[in-house]
């Protein structure tokens, strides 16, 4: 079977992923596969997390907002309580490329943080301590290292994000 198709038993494994709470990019890795293979596949069985997996499972409705569609896809709805002392909603920034990897991003680009969800604390195992996860709307949309895109809005961990000062009156 052509490697661009999951099998059940890789369907099995982002299912016990995502009741883990596993990160997306963690579930990637894991399964050795393109984000394009993989991440439909996400999409489609997030909200079933807690739950058995089935072919059944609703998709995203395509008249919905980008709120709503990340509520429906997390299963959870997007925290509104900003955390004192991150940056505010509308604040430019920045999002950078790591200096250690040739990643996440392919270049380094322009952004806007967008007021859909508040910035939340990362579990990811690699995050550094207290740093946070932003909704960032990109001035034009990019791909990310491995390809995978183009994307329009994505969460960016906070060291990925440089604030552009405001300009001087």
């Amino acid at each position: 079977m052509p490697s661009r198709y999951l099998s059940e038993a890789d369907r099995i494994h982002i299912a016990d992923r995502l009741r883990e709470n596993a990160t997306v990019r963690a579930i990637l890795a894991e399964s050795g596969r393109s984000p394009s293979t993989v991440s439909p596949e996400i999409r489609r069985n997030r909200h079933r997390a807690a739950g058995p997996m089935t072919d059944s499972s609703d998709p995203v409705p395509e008249d919905v907002g980008d709120r709503e569609a990340m509520e429906h896809i997390l299963g959870r709805p997007l925290s509104q309580a900003w955390p004192t002392g991150a940056l505010a909603p509308g604040s430019r920034v920045t999002v950078v490329r790591d200096q250690d990897w040739d990643g996440p991003w392919q270049a380094e680009f322009a952004g806007t943080i967008d007021a859909m969800g508040a910035p939340e604390p990362t579990t990811h195992t690699q995050a550094l301590r207290g740093e946070l996860l932003y909704w960032v709307t990109f001035d034009e949309s990019q791909y990310d290292c491995d390809g995978a895109g183009p994307y329009r809005k994505a969460q960016i961990r906070s060291r990925y994000l440089r604030a552009e000062q405001e300009p001087e009156a």
